[in-house]
């Protein structure tokens, strides 16, 4: 009997976010414990920065170049964190995946 498997595999461009978890929690007790914020309020701002340093719409482009959309959908999906807040992580994120990744 002869069978068949499909699999769809999906490119992992700097390994996978929990990967880093590590390093942007280090990141988030020498920056922002002080902030009033938990990781747990800046995780989704790494997070969002590691998405973008792994897209290649944004590879060899600079963070003035992306802010404004990063700022934009940030806006959009995260209502209830302000931008100002949390940009500086997105960015840090981006910057440090962005880097892994090349």
């Amino acid at each position: 009997t002869a069978r068949r498997t499909e699999v769809d595999v999906e490119p992992i461009h700097g390994g996978d976010f929990s990967a880093h978890r590590d390093t942007f929690r280090n990141h988030y007790q020498t920056h922002y414990a002080s902030s009033g914020f938990t990781y747990d309020q800046y995780e989704p701002a790494y997070r969002y920065g590691y998405d973008l340093g792994t897209e290649g719409q944004y590879a060899g482009r600079d963070w003035s170049a992306i802010e404004p959309e990063a700022r934009r959908y940030w806006n959009q999906h995260h209502k209830d964190s302000q931008w100002e807040n949390f940009k500086d992580a997105v960015r840090h994120g981006w910057e440090r995946t962005k880097d892994a990744v090349r």
